[in-house]
Protein backbone atom coordinates (compact mmCIF):
# COMPACT_ATOMS: atom_id res chain seq x y z
CA UNK A 1 0.00 0.00 0.00
CA UNK A 2 1.63 3.52 -1.11
CA UNK A 3 1.08 6.75 0.81
CA UNK A 4 -0.07 5.58 3.99
CA UNK A 5 -2.58 8.65 5.42
CA UNK A 6 -0.29 10.97 7.53
CA UNK A 7 -0.94 15.13 8.45
CA UNK A 8 0.75 16.46 5.56
CA UNK A 9 -2.07 17.59 2.88
CA UNK A 10 0.43 16.21 -0.08
CA UNK A 11 0.11 12.67 1.66
CA UNK A 12 -3.77 12.89 1.08
CA UNK A 13 -4.01 13.98 -2.31
CA UNK A 14 -1.71 10.97 -2.81
CA UNK A 15 -4.08 8.86 -1.53
CA UNK A 16 -6.79 10.35 -2.95
CA UNK A 17 -5.39 10.07 -6.49
CA UNK A 18 -4.71 6.29 -5.80
CA UNK A 19 -8.08 5.55 -4.30
CA UNK A 20 -9.74 7.19 -7.53
CA UNK A 21 -7.59 4.87 -9.69
CA UNK A 22 -8.10 1.91 -7.46
CA UNK A 23 -12.35 2.60 -7.97
CA UNK A 24 -11.70 3.65 -11.99
CA UNK A 25 -10.24 0.00 -12.33
CA UNK A 26 -12.96 -1.52 -10.07
CA UNK A 27 -10.54 -3.44 -8.50
CA UNK A 28 -12.32 -3.35 -5.45
CA UNK A 29 -10.48 -5.37 -2.87
CA UNK A 30 -7.48 -2.82 -3.09
CA UNK A 31 -9.82 -0.16 -3.01
CA UNK A 32 -11.46 -1.45 0.34
CA UNK A 33 -8.13 -2.29 1.43
CA UNK A 34 -6.56 1.21 1.57
CA UNK A 35 -10.13 2.80 2.54
CA UNK A 36 -10.25 1.09 5.58
CA UNK A 37 -6.82 1.80 6.17
CA UNK A 38 -7.49 5.45 5.92
CA UNK A 39 -11.01 5.39 7.85
CA UNK A 40 -9.91 3.70 11.10
CA UNK A 41 -6.49 5.27 11.34
CA UNK A 42 -7.47 9.27 10.81
CA UNK A 43 -11.02 8.40 12.60
CA UNK A 44 -8.32 8.69 15.72
CA UNK A 45 -6.93 11.61 14.67
CA UNK A 46 -8.36 15.28 15.42
CA UNK A 47 -6.22 17.01 12.82
CA UNK A 48 -7.59 19.74 10.69
CA UNK A 49 -6.65 17.84 7.60
CA UNK A 50 -7.99 14.90 8.77
CA UNK A 51 -11.69 16.19 9.34
CA UNK A 52 -11.02 17.68 5.74
CA UNK A 53 -10.27 15.15 4.13
CA UNK A 54 -12.00 12.40 6.02
CA UNK A 55 -15.90 12.28 4.93
CA UNK A 56 -14.64 11.99 1.63
CA UNK A 57 -12.78 8.79 2.41
CA UNK A 58 -16.15 7.51 4.01
CA UNK A 59 -18.38 8.61 0.93
CA UNK A 60 -15.99 6.43 -1.22
CA UNK A 61 -16.17 3.53 0.60
CA UNK A 62 -19.71 3.39 1.59
CA UNK A 63 -20.59 4.11 -2.05
CA UNK A 64 -18.79 1.05 -3.10
CA UNK A 65 -20.33 -1.07 -0.59
CA UNK A 66 -23.56 0.42 -1.96
CA UNK A 67 -22.60 -0.57 -5.63
CA UNK A 68 -21.40 -3.89 -4.87
CA UNK A 69 -24.77 -4.24 -2.87
CA UNK A 70 -23.45 -4.92 0.77
CA UNK A 71 -26.05 -2.91 3.00
CA UNK A 72 -24.30 -4.51 6.27
CA UNK A 73 -21.04 -3.71 5.80
CA UNK A 74 -22.36 0.51 4.80
CA UNK A 75 -24.27 0.35 7.70
CA UNK A 76 -21.29 -0.53 10.15
CA UNK A 77 -19.45 1.86 8.35
CA UNK A 78 -21.68 4.97 8.52
CA UNK A 79 -22.13 4.07 12.03
CA UNK A 80 -18.81 4.38 12.72
CA UNK A 81 -19.34 7.53 10.98
CA UNK A 82 -21.88 9.11 12.26
CA UNK A 83 -20.08 8.84 15.84
CA UNK A 84 -17.05 10.68 14.80
CA UNK A 85 -16.85 14.44 15.51
CA UNK A 86 -16.99 15.90 12.00
CA UNK A 87 -18.35 19.35 11.33
CA UNK A 88 -21.29 19.93 9.52
CA UNK A 89 -20.75 19.65 5.33
CA UNK A 90 -22.88 18.58 2.34
CA UNK A 91 -21.14 15.12 2.63
CA UNK A 92 -21.92 14.63 6.24
CA UNK A 93 -25.41 15.27 5.58
CA UNK A 94 -25.37 12.80 2.59
CA UNK A 95 -23.58 10.24 4.69
CA UNK A 96 -26.15 10.39 7.65
CA UNK A 97 -29.25 10.29 5.41
CA UNK A 98 -28.04 7.52 3.72
CA UNK A 99 -27.60 5.85 7.52
CA UNK A 100 -31.46 6.21 8.31
CA UNK A 101 -32.54 4.76 5.03
CA UNK A 102 -30.59 1.65 6.20
CA UNK A 103 -31.14 1.73 9.69
CA UNK A 104 -35.47 2.37 8.44
CA UNK A 105 -35.57 -0.14 5.35
CA UNK A 106 -39.47 -0.62 5.64
CA UNK A 107 -39.84 3.38 5.55
CA UNK A 108 -37.02 3.32 2.62
CA UNK A 109 -39.46 0.46 0.82
CA UNK A 110 -42.76 2.29 1.73
CA UNK A 111 -41.38 5.93 -0.16
CA UNK A 112 -39.82 3.89 -2.57
CA UNK A 113 -36.37 5.99 -2.30
CA UNK A 114 -33.58 3.73 -2.99
CA UNK A 115 -31.02 6.06 -3.44
CA UNK A 116 -27.18 5.62 -4.13
CA UNK A 117 -24.51 7.48 -3.84
CA UNK A 118 -22.55 7.41 -6.94
CA UNK A 119 -25.93 8.08 -8.56
CA UNK A 120 -29.06 10.23 -8.14
CA UNK A 121 -32.22 8.66 -8.73
CA UNK A 122 -33.54 12.00 -10.31
CA UNK A 123 -32.26 15.60 -10.67
CA UNK A 124 -34.46 18.87 -10.55
CA UNK A 125 -33.88 20.30 -13.89
CA UNK A 126 -31.71 23.58 -14.03
CA UNK A 127 -33.09 27.32 -13.82
CA UNK A 128 -31.57 28.17 -17.12
CA UNK A 129 -33.10 27.13 -20.73
CA UNK A 130 -29.99 25.74 -22.68
CA UNK A 131 -27.66 28.44 -23.74
CA UNK A 132 -24.44 29.70 -21.88
CA UNK A 133 -21.12 31.22 -22.80
CA UNK A 134 -17.24 30.95 -21.42
CA UNK A 135 -15.10 33.77 -21.11
CA UNK A 136 -11.35 33.33 -20.70
CA UNK A 137 -9.07 36.38 -21.13
CA UNK A 138 -5.04 37.04 -21.25
CA UNK A 139 -4.04 40.00 -19.32
CA UNK A 140 -1.09 42.32 -18.95
CA UNK A 141 -0.55 41.33 -15.34
CA UNK A 142 -2.33 39.40 -12.52
CA UNK A 143 -2.08 41.84 -9.82
CA UNK A 144 -5.75 43.35 -9.99
CA UNK A 145 -7.88 46.02 -11.38
CA UNK A 146 -5.33 48.04 -12.98
CA UNK A 147 -4.01 45.63 -15.58
CA UNK A 148 -5.73 45.30 -19.32
CA UNK A 149 -6.88 42.76 -21.37
CA UNK A 150 -4.55 41.96 -23.99
CA UNK A 151 -6.81 38.79 -25.43
CA UNK A 152 -10.13 37.64 -25.01
CA UNK A 153 -12.24 34.42 -25.94
CA UNK A 154 -15.95 33.79 -25.91
CA UNK A 155 -17.37 30.52 -26.43
CA UNK A 156 -21.14 29.76 -26.93
CA UNK A 157 -22.62 26.73 -25.86
CA UNK A 158 -25.79 24.91 -25.45
CA UNK A 159 -26.41 22.33 -22.98
CA UNK A 160 -29.40 19.87 -21.67
CA UNK A 161 -31.40 21.69 -18.61
CA UNK A 162 -32.28 17.99 -16.67
CA UNK A 163 -28.87 16.64 -17.12
CA UNK A 164 -26.12 19.86 -17.16
CA UNK A 165 -24.41 17.52 -20.32
CA UNK A 166 -22.65 20.25 -22.55
CA UNK A 167 -24.15 19.21 -26.26
CA UNK A 168 -22.68 21.09 -28.69
CA UNK A 169 -20.65 25.03 -29.54
CA UNK A 170 -22.80 27.38 -31.37
CA UNK A 171 -20.41 30.18 -31.56
CA UNK A 172 -17.07 31.18 -30.88
CA UNK A 173 -14.64 34.27 -30.98
CA UNK A 174 -10.90 34.88 -30.19
CA UNK A 175 -9.60 38.65 -30.97
CA UNK A 176 -6.24 40.54 -29.70
CA UNK A 177 -6.29 44.43 -27.99
CA UNK A 178 -3.03 46.45 -27.53
CA UNK A 179 -3.23 47.76 -24.01
CA UNK A 180 -2.18 51.31 -22.92
CA UNK A 181 -0.16 49.49 -20.13
CA UNK A 182 3.19 47.27 -20.61
CA UNK A 183 2.74 43.63 -20.76
CA UNK A 184 4.22 42.43 -17.20
CA UNK A 185 7.16 39.35 -17.79
CA UNK A 186 5.35 37.45 -15.34
CA UNK A 187 2.06 37.31 -17.36
CA UNK A 188 3.83 36.89 -21.04
CA UNK A 189 5.93 34.10 -19.70
CA UNK A 190 2.24 32.54 -18.92
CA UNK A 191 0.25 33.22 -22.04
CA UNK A 192 2.99 33.83 -24.28
CA UNK A 193 1.63 37.21 -25.73
CA UNK A 194 4.35 39.70 -26.68
CA UNK A 195 3.76 43.68 -27.46
CA UNK A 196 4.37 42.98 -30.94
CA UNK A 197 1.57 40.51 -31.47
CA UNK A 198 -1.14 42.90 -29.78
CA UNK A 199 0.60 46.24 -31.59
CA UNK A 200 -2.83 47.82 -32.94
CA UNK A 201 -5.04 45.00 -32.71
CA UNK A 202 -8.50 45.91 -31.25
CA UNK A 203 -11.10 43.56 -30.30
CA UNK A 204 -14.65 42.46 -32.26
CA UNK A 205 -17.29 44.55 -29.66
CA UNK A 206 -19.84 43.93 -32.26
CA UNK A 207 -18.78 39.77 -32.57
CA UNK A 208 -18.93 39.69 -28.78
CA UNK A 209 -21.79 41.72 -27.91
CA UNK A 210 -24.04 39.26 -30.41
CA UNK A 211 -22.59 36.01 -28.75
CA UNK A 212 -23.05 37.17 -24.98
CA UNK A 213 -26.42 38.75 -25.68
CA UNK A 214 -27.63 34.74 -26.56
CA UNK A 215 -26.39 33.33 -23.20
CA UNK A 216 -28.49 33.18 -20.37
CA UNK A 217 -24.50 33.41 -18.15
CA UNK A 218 -21.24 33.50 -17.85
CA UNK A 219 -18.82 30.79 -17.10
CA UNK A 220 -15.02 32.03 -16.06
CA UNK A 221 -12.46 30.24 -14.00
CA UNK A 222 -11.28 32.65 -11.31
CA UNK A 223 -13.99 35.01 -11.78
CA UNK A 224 -12.36 37.33 -8.62
CA UNK A 225 -10.16 38.43 -11.29
CA UNK A 226 -11.13 38.17 -14.53
CA UNK A 227 -14.76 39.15 -13.81
CA UNK A 228 -13.59 42.47 -12.80
CA UNK A 229 -11.63 43.46 -16.23
CA UNK A 230 -14.75 41.61 -18.15
CA UNK A 231 -17.01 43.43 -17.10
CA UNK A 232 -15.06 47.01 -16.81
CA UNK A 233 -14.44 46.24 -20.55
CA UNK A 234 -17.76 45.09 -21.65
CA UNK A 235 -20.00 46.88 -19.02
CA UNK A 236 -23.35 45.22 -20.34
CA UNK A 237 -21.62 42.05 -18.86
CA UNK A 238 -22.84 43.40 -15.51
CA UNK A 239 -26.59 42.13 -16.04
CA UNK A 240 -25.09 38.47 -16.87
CA UNK A 241 -25.19 36.03 -14.08
CA UNK A 242 -21.74 34.95 -13.27
CA UNK A 243 -20.44 31.15 -12.54
CA UNK A 244 -16.53 30.58 -11.20
CA UNK A 245 -15.17 26.98 -12.51
CA UNK A 246 -12.76 27.63 -9.85
CA UNK A 247 -14.50 28.44 -7.06
CA UNK A 248 -17.99 27.20 -7.52
CA UNK A 249 -17.19 23.38 -7.44
CA UNK A 250 -15.65 22.22 -4.18
CA UNK A 251 -12.94 20.61 -6.30
CA UNK A 252 -10.62 19.78 -2.69
CA UNK A 253 -13.15 17.68 -1.92
CA UNK A 254 -13.06 15.54 -4.96
CA UNK A 255 -9.10 15.30 -4.10
CA UNK A 256 -7.71 18.33 -6.13
CA UNK A 257 -6.88 21.72 -6.27
CA UNK A 258 -8.28 24.43 -8.27
CA UNK A 259 -5.51 24.90 -10.91
CA UNK A 260 -7.51 24.57 -14.40
CA UNK A 261 -4.64 22.50 -16.15
CA UNK A 262 -4.31 19.95 -13.28
CA UNK A 263 -7.67 19.25 -12.87
CA UNK A 264 -7.79 18.82 -16.50
CA UNK A 265 -4.83 16.76 -16.33
CA UNK A 266 -6.70 14.19 -13.58
CA UNK A 267 -9.23 13.70 -16.03
CA UNK A 268 -7.02 12.64 -19.28
CA UNK A 269 -7.37 16.06 -20.49
CA UNK A 270 -3.80 17.43 -21.25
CA UNK A 271 -2.99 20.87 -22.28
CA UNK A 272 0.34 22.42 -23.02
CA UNK A 273 1.81 26.14 -22.61
CA UNK A 274 1.66 28.52 -23.55
CA UNK A 275 -2.25 29.00 -22.36
CA UNK A 276 -3.65 31.26 -24.71
CA UNK A 277 -7.32 32.37 -23.66
CA UNK A 278 -8.85 30.29 -27.25
CA UNK A 279 -7.41 26.84 -25.03
CA UNK A 280 -8.19 28.09 -21.63
CA UNK A 281 -12.06 28.34 -22.86
CA UNK A 282 -12.63 25.12 -24.55
CA UNK A 283 -10.80 23.73 -21.51
CA UNK A 284 -13.47 25.03 -19.21
CA UNK A 285 -15.95 23.49 -21.08
CA UNK A 286 -14.34 20.15 -21.36
CA UNK A 287 -13.88 19.99 -17.28
CA UNK A 288 -17.25 21.13 -17.10
CA UNK A 289 -18.71 18.31 -18.99
CA UNK A 290 -17.10 15.66 -17.34
CA UNK A 291 -19.04 13.38 -14.81
CA UNK A 292 -18.19 12.60 -11.13
CA UNK A 293 -18.75 9.51 -9.64
CA UNK A 294 -22.30 10.04 -8.87
CA UNK A 295 -22.10 10.33 -12.76
CA UNK A 296 -23.50 13.71 -12.93
CA UNK A 297 -21.45 16.82 -15.35
CA UNK A 298 -19.90 18.91 -13.78
CA UNK A 299 -21.43 21.64 -15.39
CA UNK A 300 -24.92 20.36 -13.47
CA UNK A 301 -23.12 20.79 -10.14
CA UNK A 302 -21.82 24.42 -10.64
CA UNK A 303 -25.50 25.43 -12.01
CA UNK A 304 -27.10 24.51 -9.14
CA UNK A 305 -25.41 26.93 -6.92
CA UNK A 306 -25.77 30.34 -6.57
CA UNK A 307 -23.96 32.51 -9.02
CA UNK A 308 -20.77 33.95 -8.05
CA UNK A 309 -22.51 37.48 -7.62
CA UNK A 310 -25.93 38.73 -7.00
CA UNK A 311 -26.96 40.30 -10.38
CA UNK A 312 -30.10 42.21 -9.57
CA UNK A 313 -27.51 44.97 -7.86
CA UNK A 314 -25.36 45.24 -10.41
CA UNK A 315 -28.66 45.36 -13.11
CA UNK A 316 -30.31 48.29 -11.27
CA UNK A 317 -26.56 50.23 -11.19
CA UNK A 318 -25.85 49.16 -14.76
CA UNK A 319 -29.26 50.50 -15.80
CA UNK A 320 -28.64 53.77 -13.97
CA UNK A 321 -25.56 54.42 -14.95
CA UNK A 322 -26.71 53.81 -18.61
CA UNK A 323 -29.76 56.42 -18.11
CA UNK A 324 -27.18 58.62 -16.81
CA UNK A 325 -24.50 58.42 -19.84
CA UNK A 326 -28.20 58.59 -22.47
CA UNK A 327 -28.38 62.32 -20.16
CA UNK A 328 -25.57 63.17 -20.81
CA UNK A 329 -24.70 62.54 -24.63
CA UNK A 330 -28.26 63.91 -24.91
CA UNK A 331 -26.98 67.45 -23.46
CA UNK A 332 -23.95 67.29 -25.52
CA UNK A 333 -26.21 67.19 -29.11
CA UNK A 334 -26.04 70.64 -30.63
CA UNK A 335 -29.68 70.57 -31.31
CA UNK A 336 -30.20 70.61 -27.59
CA UNK A 337 -28.34 74.01 -26.95
CA UNK A 338 -30.54 75.62 -29.89
CA UNK A 339 -33.84 74.41 -28.66
CA UNK A 340 -32.42 75.83 -25.22
CA UNK A 341 -31.53 79.73 -26.92
CA UNK A 342 -34.42 79.15 -28.83
CA UNK A 343 -36.88 79.33 -25.79
CA UNK A 344 -35.11 82.00 -23.95
CA UNK A 345 -35.62 83.97 -27.23
CA UNK A 346 -38.98 83.69 -27.32
CA UNK A 347 -39.49 84.55 -23.31
CA UNK A 348 -37.25 88.05 -23.99
CA UNK A 349 -39.49 88.36 -26.90
CA UNK A 350 -42.65 87.88 -25.08
CA UNK A 351 -41.63 90.21 -22.14
CA UNK A 352 -40.89 92.77 -24.07
CA UNK A 353 -44.17 92.76 -25.75
CA UNK A 354 -46.27 92.90 -22.51
CA UNK A 355 -44.21 95.37 -20.73
CA UNK A 356 -44.78 97.96 -23.61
Amino acid sequence: MNNPPGKNVTIHFANIKEIKDLLKRQQWDEAEELLLYLVENAANKSTTDAHLFQPWYYEQLAGMYQHLENPNAEKVLLEQFASCPYPASAVKNKLLKRLDELQHPDQQSKNNSKRKLFKRDKQEPLPFDSTGAVIDIAATGFTGKKEEIIELSVLLFTFDKETGQVQETIGEYTGLCEPSVPIKPAARKVHGITAKEVQGQTLDIALIYELLQKAEFIITHNANFKQGLIEKLLPYTQTKQWFCSMNGIDWLIKGSNKDLHELLSERGLETTPPYRSTEESRGILRLLSCKGYNDIPYMYELLKIKPAIDTSKKQKAYESQDESSKKRKQKSRPGYFAGIITMLLIVIILYMIFIR
